[in-house]
């Protein structure tokens, strides 16, 4: 499912797609993921159970940088799932999820350039389903798929980019957005049992330079994990 547009604004900010959530700086943003099934079948939905601890304690204001490490063959065999992410918030006592819109990067593209794609609702850690060729049997027309993997593609990279409010909407922020970048494994990279990096950024940007010091952007904190 996408969302046609020609900047996210568009998305964003018409009012009855606009979330303002009210935040102080020692909140937390408090996502949750939907599953789905290659075929499109829910199969849950919760707290993000994703590896390097994606999604999970965001603190409000804080850049977060952070690399974990994994391996060909982990990837390789990783369940194929889709994720739809929501972000959690309360409002007159109230709690309500709003869907998150994602955003496909390609690794020559400039953040200028991203904001200008079509928005999409689901992302996935890995695809290892798709990367096996197709080969021909000569006895008749048909074709049987190869019995190894040839291309898997993943999950290079995942960055949050959050908007925050400044002026009298000081402590407000706009849904984040998710930009996802993919990258690829070949058949020697299994072979090898290759390492894979997986980059996982958090960044917030004030909406304008009416800095209001209640809002207090903290310095990037970069950690390398293990998944």
């Amino acid at each position: 499912m996408k969302f046609r547009s020609e900047s996210v604004d568009s998305y964003y900010l018409r009012s009855e797609l606009q979330v303002a959530v009210h935040l102080c700086k020692s909140s937390t943003l408090d996502f949750t993921i939907a599953r789905f099934a290659l075929n499109g079948e829910f199969l849950s939905m919760g707290r993000p159970t994703l590896p390097c601890q994606l999604l999970r304690n965001v603190r409000f204001g804080v850049n977060f940088n952070k690399k974990c490490r994994t391996t060909a063959a982990e990837l390789l065999n990783a369940q194929i799932e889709l994720l739809s992410p929501y972000l959690v918030f309360k409002e007159d006592n109230k709690s309500f999820i709003h869907a998150l819109p994602v955003i496909v990067k390609s690794a020559d593209q400039n953040i200028k350039e991203v904001l200008r794609q079509q928005l999409v609702r689901k992302f996935f850690l890995v695809d290892n389903v798709s990367g096996f060729k197709a080969l021909p049997i000569f006895m008749n027309s048909r074709f049987m798929k190869a019995s190894e993997i040839s291309v898997l593609r993943y999950m290079k990279s995942l960055t949050i980019l959050v908007n925050v409010q400044s002026g009298k909407d000081h402590g407000k922020i706009f849904a984040p957005l998710l930009i996802v970048e993919y990258d690829e494994l070949t058949y020697q990279d299994f072979l090898d049992n290759s390492d894979v990096v997986i980059d996982y950024k958090v960044t917030f940007i004030l909406k304008d330079n009416d800095i209001d010091y209640n809002v207090e952007v903290k310095k990037k904190i970069t950690a390398i994990e293990e998944i």
